[in-house]
């Protein structure tokens, strides 16, 4: 991800927890990471993890060279079950957090929870950079495994049945919600400002959508407008202004007669308490399909591995292609009801649109001639920006969907902008990684059902 002129700086954290330097080392090969010596610490008295970083990172600067970057991290775990706790006092919530949340949790069926980190830099010239990251899974019903600290022997990882105590000290540098930070924050620094953009906000950078689709600015956020929901992106609200931009969606969302608003947001939201905002005026994580709670910004600039043998993928040309395409989404992401209904009664016009533009291509992968998966993508003029793709359940595991990443790869570099971004949800995520991928930043989605 490094350019040439990416500052490799002196990054001295503002923390006396070595667990957290290890870790910090592991996931930022190529940086000088150090604690910083301070004489005392500060109080970490703010209401999200995101103020507490930022208070050590304040605090740590007055300490630190001129031309030493402070960092300032804050982390902890979030359980559904009990409203969230422990959250910003994972460290301080019980002399043995571990066994406090088994206790809590027994008996109960719901054990979802989230690692959180927040990174705060501040440079020597005064910039804060930041890192989030997170870490979706579950609590299990006893400790196992031994290296790590804190929570890790109790919570596995979405898709796993191993704690993260278990998985070790080498799965964590790439896949916890601190590596995930420490990612996030490497590109900040490191990648080239208008790339990030484009993977953080690619409406930026891409031109307005044809009908039925709509991207409408107003009221400090952009509505993206489908046939079945809003979602409501790029919000830069004040605090004050919070309560009348969730109203201002409401009639946005009746007037054009949909009944779901999806709230995205994103690392550069404001304020930076946005999303307690939104769950305290009654909205709640996204959890249904085609919604998911959680996405991560990626990006990818080198070649990914070769597709494998027998799944042949093509652009989609013809209505035969297109309408296979569509039965592969609808079947991928559980498009049912009212939903499918809205979406299929658009067809007609959304091929007619398809063919109008350039810059929004589909393509189809098939086994045997049998189209199996199906996948879209975004022209701009720095790269490719990854859309939806979808793979019909008795498929998986057959390689499409990197057939599919590979063929939009080598459409970015017919082009001559070999530049891959794309928001992935929890299960695209991994694999991605897998095949190269960065992480850039990560983004919540929250649900407003009228």
């Amino acid at each position: 991800m490094s350019r040439p002129d990416a500052p490799r700086p002196t990054l001295m954290l503002a923390s006396r927890n070595v667990n957290k330097l290890r870790e910090l080392r592991a996931a930022l090969p190529g940086w000088d990471v150090e604690l910083l010596e301070m004489p005392d610490e500060p109080a970490e008295d703010g209401a999200t993890f995101l103020e507490n970083a930022r208070i050590k990172a304040r605090h740590g600067r007055a300490c630190a060279a001129p031309a030493d970057w402070v960092a300032g991290e804050d982390s902890g775990i979030e359980v559904d079950a009990i409203g969230g706790r422990p959250g910003v006092e994972s460290a301080r919530w019980a002399s043995d957090g571990v066994a406090r949340l088994l206790a809590e949790l027994d008996g109960v069926a719901n054990r979802s929870a989230r690692y959180v980190c927040e990174l705060v830099v501040l440079a020597a010239d005064g910039r804060e950079l930041r890192g989030r990251g997170t870490m979706e899974g579950s609590v299990a019903a006893e400790p196992r495994g031994t290296e790590g600290f804190g929570y890790d022997p109790i919570v596995v990882p979405s898709g796993l049945d191993v704690t993260v105590a278990e998985l070790g000290d080498a799965w964590k540098a790439m896949h916890s919600h601190r590596a995930h930070a420490a990612q996030a924050l490497r590109a900040a620094v490191e990648l080239p400002r208008e790339q990030r953009l484009f993977a953080l906000q690619p409406g930026d950078y891409l031109p307005a959508p044809k009908p039925p689709f709509e991207r409408i600015e107003g009221n400090g956020v952009r509505y993206f407008v489908t046939p079945s929901w809003i979602t409501v992106g790029k919000p830069r609200l004040e605090p004050e202004g919070v309560g009348s931009a969730i109203d201002a969606a409401r009639s946005f969302a009746r007037e054009r007669e949909r009944t779901k608003i999806e709230w995205s947001v994103g690392p550069d939201a404001t304020p930076d308490d946005l999303a307690e905002r939104l769950l305290e005026a009654g909205l709640v994580r996204a959890d249904e399909p085609p919604f998911t709670r959680s996405a991560a910004a990626l990006v990818l600039m080198s070649p990914p591995p070769s597709p494998p043998a027998g799944v042949v993928t093509r652009l989609v040309q013809t209505l035969d292609d297109y309408r296979s395409c569509d039965e592969v989404f609808s079947v991928g992401f559980e498009i049912r009801g009212a939903d499918r209904a809205a979406w299929d009664a658009t067809l007609e016009q959304r091929w007619a649109s398809y063919q109008a533009e350039d810059h929004l291509l589909q393509f189809v992968a098939c086994v045997d001639g049998e189209p199996i998966a199906a996948a879209t993508a975004l022209v701009a003029r720095m790269g490719v920006f990854l859309g939806g793709a979808a793979t019909l359940p008795e498929a998986r595991g057959r390689g499409a969907f990197r057939a599919l990443v590979h063929a939009r790869w080598e459409e970015a570099v017919r082009r001559g902008t070999p530049f891959l971004a794309v928001e992935a949800g929890p299960q695209s995520r991994p694999v991605l990684e897998r095949l190269g991928f960065q992480r850039v930043g990560e983004f919540e989605a929250f649900l407003d059902l009228l």
